[in-house]
C-alpha cells in the first residue's frame, strides 16, 4: 500500500491482505463476491466474467485460505 502507486488509492491505503484476523473474518462468499464483482471505488476490477471463470473464481477461494487457516 505504500508503493508507487499508493498516491492512486487517497484517501483509502489498500487493506493490508496479509491480515489474517481480517481475512478469517470474510466469508468464502464474500471473498468470491469481491473475485466476481471487484470493489468499488478501489482498484480491484470484476474479473468473472472476462479473466476468470466462476469455477476458476471459487478455486482461488480455495487457494486463498490456504494462507489464513
Amino acid at each position: 500500500g505504500d508503493g508507487p502507486a499508493a498516491h492512486m488509492h487517497r484517501p483509502h491505503a489498500p487493506r493490508d491482505f496479509t491480515d489474517c484476523a481480517f481475512q478469517n473474518a470474510r466469508t468464502d462468499g464474500e471473498l468470491f463476491g469481491t473475485i466476481k464483482y471487484g470493489s468499488p471505488g478501489t482498484g480491484i476490477v470484476p474479473l468473472v466474467p472476462g479473466t476468470l471463470e466462476e469455477e476458476e473464481a471459487w478455486t482461488l477461494v480455495a487457494y486463498l485460505r490456504t494462507f489464513f487457516n
